[in-house]
């Protein structure tokens, strides 16, 4: 009867490169905007994949989507959930667009992959009204100069202090 747990491809094993405060500011956010599609540009091993999995399995209303270039580093239960390919090509972009189109409601969408600066000014055109961007490595990775697509929008704060967002108006 039910779901087995033991199923769930979440183990104190599975690789993240988030911190546990990272992973709970996640749900937070997804709790206290609503959000209905959590989108991932750069899966890595897929520790984050699998919390987020798992909330789909949990509730019907929530979706996941992850990109991943590399088909031999995400943990092999997580492939329902992962969509392999370059994040730029023409057909992963039209796949996330459909699926933020499609979302019944706000979409986070997690810059998270090798090159953010230009994952930020590729998808950032495709997220509607009330849907919010996320970038992981701020200061790091990315920095102020590369937020063009953004700055217009309202800034709604940081997850953590390398992790700020913004709602699209």
């Amino acid at each position: 009867m039910g779901l087995d747990l033991y199923k769930l491809p979440i183990t104190p094993f599975l690789h993240t490169a988030h911190t546990w405060s990272q992973v709970a500011a996640y749900f937070d956010a997804i709790g206290k905007w609503g959000v209905t599609l959590f989108v991932e540009i750069g899966v890595d091993k897929g520790g984050l994949a699998a919390f987020m999995w798992a909330r789909q399995t949990f509730h019907p209303e929530f979706n996941y989507l992850g990109v991943e270039l590399h088909t031999h580093v995400v943990d092999p239960r997580l492939n329902a959930c992962v969509l392999y390919g370059d994040a730029f090509s023409d057909h992963i972009i039209d796949v996330v667009r459909s699926a933020v189109n499609k979302s019944s409601g706000p979409c986070l969408l997690l810059c998270d992959n090798g090159n953010k600066p230009r994952e930020l000014a590729t998808y950032a055109p495709i997220i509607r009204s009330g849907d919010i961007v996320a970038v992981h490595d701020y200061g790091v990775e990315i920095h102020q100069k590369d937020l063009g697509p953004v700055l217009s929008w309202e800034f709604v704060g940081y997850l953590e202090a390398d992790l700020p967002m913004w709602k699209k108006p």
